[in-house]
């Protein structure tokens, strides 16, 4: 009998794992680093204090993960379908809630071999409820916002042809209700 529930927590342990990986034909590999678009729009103080590369990097391959789409770490654009993240505007001071809304601004480039099927910027804002509760933190909750977003634009995304942007465009309201929740 233990043997039998043995094999049945196995199976349903395999059957999960194969719920979690990503469909083959349609996995999308992650172009690491990501990195500051020449000229991009940063606050000083949130690029010294908060690791913003490393939090889009880790929220999109978490992201890609869960929505089944892969999101295994690649530096070159010509092995199959890619997704390439830029930083193009952080505002917002240093301070968390005492200095009011934090704003990103992504591009998300899918190429497939090298080449650039499609495009777009999206951008987000928060503010945290908590004026105790770190800029860096606050922020995050928009790297997370974003990268649900674009997987999904990324996971629509099928040809050439540009599908309709979609805009996250957060209002604090909105954030300082879920935030409370948590």
């Amino acid at each position: 009998m233990k043997m039998l529930w043995a094999v049945a927590a196995l199976a349903m342990s395999c059957s999960a794992q194969a719920s979690r990986d990503p469909d083959p034909a349609n996995a999308i590999a992650f172009l690491v680093p990501v990195v500051y678009e020449s000229g991009a729009g940063v606050d000083p103080a949130l690029k010294q204090d908060c690791d913003i590369p490393a939090a889009v990097r880790e929220d999109m391959q978490a992201a890609m993960v869960r929505q089944r789409v892969g999101g295994k770490d690649t530096v070159a654009l010509d092995g199959g379908r890619t997704l390439k993240i830029t930083i193009t505007d952080v505002r917002g001071g240093d301070g968390g809630g005492w200095t009011g809304i934090k704003v990103l601004s992504l591009r998300a480039a899918l190429f497939e071999n090298g080449k650039e099927l499609t495009h777009e910027r999206f951008s987000s804002e928060t503010m945290s409820p908590n004026p105790f509760k770190g800029a860096c933190s606050t922020l995050r909750r928009v790297t997370e916002k974003l990268s649900r977003v674009i997987v999904k634009w990324a996971r629509g995304s099928k040809s050439a042809v540009a599908p309709t942007p979609v805009e996250a465009d957060a209002r604090p309201e909105e954030d300082a209700a879920s935030a409370a929740r948590d």
